[in-house]
């Protein structure tokens, strides 16, 4: 998916709760298309309810952290609609 796979958002949880770094990368991926099917079906049943489809935009480089992009990274994402 291209996403950081260990920020400051998820990974201390990820960590306390002793879940194998090996699978962070599946666990953020996993809980963000989740989050995603979610918000689309929002779009869909509600006609006020807009979805900013930014998945697979963004290169690894181009996040801060789990859930959040670097600035050039909401620059390539505002660019690419």
């Amino acid at each position: 998916m291209g996403i950081k796979e260990s920020g400051t958002w998820m990974k201390p949880s990820l960590d306390e709760r002793k879940i194998p770094v090996a699978l962070h990368q599946d666990i953020t991926d996993h809980l963000l298309t989740t989050l995603q099917n979610m918000q689309l079906k929002l779009e869909d049943d509600f006609n006020n309810f807009y979805v900013v489809n930014s998945f697979n935009v963004l290169e690894v480089n181009e996040w801060g952290d789990e859930l959040h992009p670097t600035n050039d990274g909401f620059k390539k994402i505002v660019n690419s609609k």
